[in-house]
């Protein structure tokens, strides 16, 4: 089984590329999804937020305040530095376990794929066989932004700096993936590389 890494810019469409090889049996774990478990089901993780940001980053659910980290987040580096030096580690356990587990359940997968969005940045290519980086326009990522997430023009252009540009990403990948055209082909695309 090969290690697939999938990355590639904010609303490039890596969710889409990963749903899509799910509905075709390739097992896909997803690095955010795995974030979010964390911050809301962690107690060691809830106790270290509340330190940082507050007993109001716990909201009366139980689940911790994305939106309030976030912007706290991208406004003081420190604490981006701080809050990924608690959960990387903790993610990078939960990817092995997920590989591990695929290579014991479903040993005939031609591969599986972990999303990754800040792959490059962290340093991960070298944990994979091959990296994807999925493709989109600057302005098809900001209409995105805006459609899906409901964000400020002013705070998506503040998170696509702060990721490596997609220029970049594309030249070290493997392997890219164009998510500028139709979904039907996209999924073209994914077809061939399910054949590979």
């Amino acid at each position: 089984m090969k290690r697939i890494g999938l990355t590639g810019g904010i609303a490039c469409g890596k969710s889409a590329v990963g749903k899509w090889f799910e509905q075709h049996g390739i097992p896909v774990w997803d690095a955010d999804t795995a974030v979010h478990t964390l911050l809301n089901t962690n107690p060691t993780v809830q106790q270290q937020l509340k330190k940082w940001f507050g007993d109001t980053v716990i909201l009366p659910d139980g689940t911790a305040n994305r939106s309030l980290m976030g912007e706290r987040v991208f406004a003081e580096a420190g604490l981006k530095k701080h809050l990924e030096g608690l959960l990387h580690p903790l993610v990078r356990i939960s990817m092995e376990a997920f590989f591990a587990d695929v290579q014991q359940t479903q040993p005939s997968v031609p591969f599986a794929i972990v999303m990754i969005p800040l792959l490059f940045e962290n340093g991960l290519q070298n944990q994979f066989d091959a990296v994807w980086v999925v493709n989109a326009t600057k302005a098809q990522q900001v209409e995105r932004m805006k459609t899906h997430r409901g964000m400020s023009e002013a705070a998506i252009l503040a998170r696509l700096a702060s990721q490596l540009p997609l220029e970049q990403k594309i030249a070290l990948a493997d392997v890219v993936i164009d998510n500028t055209g139709t979904l039907e082909a996209l999924h073209g695309q994914l077809e061939k590389r399910l054949k590979q």
